[in-house]
């Protein structure tokens, strides 16, 4: 396991360890035959990396995402799309959509795979496939909360698409408005009060003050829907 330069990093398509082909920065002193020796190298996130062993590329981030992560942005975008959506237009966007995020994750090639992994949402959408044996007084449920709300304390359309452009934000676009998963650095026991500010700056005052209510309350995302009630303590826009 890489311990140095690569520790955190792997393949997310062979799972090589690597080496990798990254686009880094470094400070060079140049002359007119040549260059000395640089110091170090950097790279950020969204720089370009790829797989020596197999040639798969993708961004450096593609490559630290745990696998925990990655599953985790799975059940996000499948619990958002489960009230809209049939299996095989659930399965085709949440492939386009995780294809974009998690390159080279292995997905659900059938609907038996997702019901494996999202029992709970397959359910929602099949509730006829729940097994006869289960009832709703001896059935465990896996309960989690999600704040639901009005899109009126979004600015406008153009509000929407700004977050859901974010790389700090993991937001999912639904059919009547959009869901977002909330921040770290929003929960109750960060006290990381620089990146709640950048934040603020980025998607405003308004919504970051809503996603701590909602982190506060237990939730582990705000579905912000045009048909839903707004807030009161909250402020709202016409749109």
């Amino acid at each position: 396991m890489n311990d140095n330069c690569l520790e955190g990093m792997k393949c997310p398509n062979c799972g090589s360890e690597g080496p990798f082909r990254i686009n880094g920065t470094a400070c060079f002193i140049v002359h007119d035959d040549g260059t000395d020796e640089y110091n170090e190298v950097e790279w950020q996130d969204n720089d370009f990396c790829g797989c020596v062993n197999c040639n798969y590329d993708g961004k450096v981030i593609d490559f630290c995402v745990s696998e925990q992560q990655r599953k985790d942005m799975i059940d996000a975008y499948a619990q958002a799309c489960v009230d809209s959506m049939d299996m095989d237009t659930l399965m085709d966007t949440a492939k386009e959509k995780i294809e974009d995020n998690c390159a080279g994750l292995d997905i659900y090639e059938t609907a038996e795979d997702f019901r494996e992994w999202h029992p709970e949402a397959f359910k929602s959408l099949y509730p006829c496939w729940v097994d006869r044996k289960e009832t709703p007084e001896n059935y465990e449920a896996e309960i989690e909360h999600v704040l639901v709300c009005s899109t009126a304390h979004m600015f406008n359309s153009d509000h929407i698409k700004k977050i859901m452009s974010m790389d700090a934000v993991t937001a999912f676009d639904t059919e009547y408005g959009v869901i977002i998963v909330i921040p770290s650095i929003l929960k109750p026991d960060n006290e990381d009060r620089e990146e709640e500010s950048e934040l603020r700056i980025n998607i405003g005052d308004n919504i970051v003050n809503i996603l701590k209510y909602a982190a506060e309350k237990g939730c582990w995302a705000v579905n912000f829907d045009c048909d839903c009630d707004a807030l009161p303590f909250f402020a709202t826009y016409d749109w």
